[in-house]
């Protein structure tokens, strides 16, 4: 199981205000991260072939494709978009008021 990488919401919390969750991406750090959790699952999986699971945010694709890339062709034998295993949508929770 991997998180996504660092977002643009995790570097700046004021960006939920202004852009929809599913469409916030991770950032420089967090492609570097997502390649690195790629090697290391690399490893892990040896030459065997794998089929990853992501939720439909814009950050957990990111991450992913980042993942792949560490894989030789055709190891990866499907990605599945399953919007079950995306994050809990509660609302905006980081605006100041009365919530707090």
């Amino acid at each position: 199981l991997v998180r996504h990488g660092e977002s643009q919401g995790n570097a700046d919390h004021t960006l939920y205000r202004t852009k929809p969750d599913n469409l916030i991406e991770v950032t420089e750090l967090g492609t570097e991260q997502a390649e690195a959790a790629g090697r290391r699952i690399r490893g892990i999986v040896g030459s065997r072939r794998a089929h990853l699971f992501v939720s439909p945010f814009q950050r957990t694709l990111q991450t992913a494709r980042s993942i792949e890339r560490a894989f030789d062709a055709g190891q990866i034998v499907r990605t599945s978009i399953d919007p079950r295993i995306r994050e809990q949508e509660f609302g905006n929770l980081q605006e100041p008021g009365p919530h707090r």
